[in-house]
């Protein structure tokens, strides 16, 4: 797990994570979810972070980020198409796009 914290638009220190595992359909489906949730009690519902997931191989499956401004909140989710229906964050798709395959987790 690699930590960085840069300067938001709002000014104040937000957290950048990259969490790398070995199997990252299992992670996604049981444990980012908790891992999102700690977070937020640390950082605040409206606080600004980004969160990435890594492979074994180093790739990205899964990133998360979150933007707050007086007023304004911003957010990008963006998920490898084959683990989509392991993400713990449920997002909406086009109407006529065909749905995820099934989460190799289980």
């Amino acid at each position: 797990m690699a930590v960085r914290f840069y300067r938001a638009s709002s000014g104040r220190p937000a957290p950048a994570v990259v969490l790398a595992v070995s199997d990252p359909a299992p992670f996604l489906k049981h444990r980012l979810r908790g891992f999102l949730t700690r977070l937020q009690q640390i950082n605040g519902v409206y606080g600004d972070d980004y969160v990435g997931v890594a492979d074994s191989n180093g790739r990205f499956v899964w990133e998360n980020g979150r933007a707050h401004l007086p007023g304004t909140f911003a957010g990008s989710l963006w998920i490898r198409r084959d683990l989509d229906s392991c993400s713990p964050v449920v997002h909406s798709q086009p109407a006529l796009a065909e749905p995820p395959p099934r989460c190799p987790a289980g």
